[in-house]
């Protein structure tokens, strides 16, 4: 009998959801104000933005951009708008999984701050959400640049506040293990 093979913490810590077609789609419907629906567009288009000049894998996959959703609610409102991860994806089991991308980004040393504060931001908004049956998955994804990327995920990841937990990955990287059905 082949012994029971243990998951070491790395690989426990290493899981990300699967991306679902449909489910942004399915938890931004239920917004009450409507806005949410009108801020999912595709992936390809959101690495873009936000400044991936290297190979994009993506086609029709799609994604909240929860800046814009952050903006539009902030205008309505009339208050300041909150500094929010760059999207949200929607995936199997009803789990929304939180991207920022840090794509520009050369010096590590602010960033850990940063990406706090949008985490616990962004977890409100999309908690302030009608749909509960959703939930924000534990890890973040944090889109960093193809160039130097070991040493920058590295620092990132020594500098970052354990009780955040974080994934950092270049945007391939994100496709084929968020992206990709195994």
């Amino acid at each position: 009998m082949p012994a029971k093979k243990n998951k070491s913490k790395n690989q426990a810590e290493s899981f990300l959801p699967k991306y679902k077609s449909g489910a942004i789609e399915e938890f931004s419907k239920d917004d009450r104000d409507r806005i949410m629906l009108s801020c999912v567009g595709k992936v390809k288009d959101i690495v873009v933005k936000e400044h991936y000049v290297g190979q994009n894998p993506f086609n029709d996959e799609k994604a909240l951009a929860l800046d814009d959703y952050a903006q539009e609610q902030a205008r309505k409102r009339k208050s300041e708008s909150p500094n929010s991860v760059d999207m949200v994806v929607g995936c199997e089991k009803h789990v929304l999984f939180m991207i920022e991308a840090k794509i520009n980004s050369q010096s590590m040393k602010q960033l850990p701050d940063d990406i706090k504060e949008k985490i616990i931001a962004s977890k409100k908004l999309l908690q302030d959400s009608e749909n509960y049956q959703y939930h924000v998955h534990q890890t973040t994804g944090v889109l960093l640049n193809d160039k130097n990327f070991e040493v920058n995920a590295r620092e990132l990841m020594q500098r970052m506040d354990q009780r955040y937990k974080i994934k950092p990955m270049t945007v391939i990287d994100m496709y084929n293990n968020v992206f990709v059905k195994e």
